[in-house]
């Protein structure tokens, strides 16, 4: 399966999917940032030390008539530099 296929349609270029799951009431998917690495918000320096992570789940625009369910992995960052701590960038679908 591609791993855009969904994104495009839900057009979120900057997610990609790892998984996913239908029924005949809605639409279940998987994703996650594709970015590795963020830049930290105080000093500005890359990092992609992963601090933690949560599971995230939102209802997105409908797609085939289903609602479409995006449980996203978030993740939490520590930069490498300053030590302070940074979430990955936000995203229309789950804020």
């Amino acid at each position: 399966m591609r791993d855009d296929s969904i994104t495009i349609l839900l057009g979120l270029p900057e997610l990609r999917v790892w998984g996913g799951e239908e029924t005949d009431h809605w639409i279940g998917v998987q994703v996650e940032y594709r970015a590795r690495e963020v830049p930290c918000p105080w000093c500005g320096e890359m990092t992609g030390r992963v601090h933690s992570q949560r599971m995230q789940v939102k209802r997105d625009m409908r797609l085939w008539q289903k609602p479409v369910y995006l449980a996203l992995c978030k993740r939490r960052f520590r930069c490498r530099v300053c030590g302070k701590r940074c979430s990955a960038s936000r995203t229309p679908c789950a804020g």
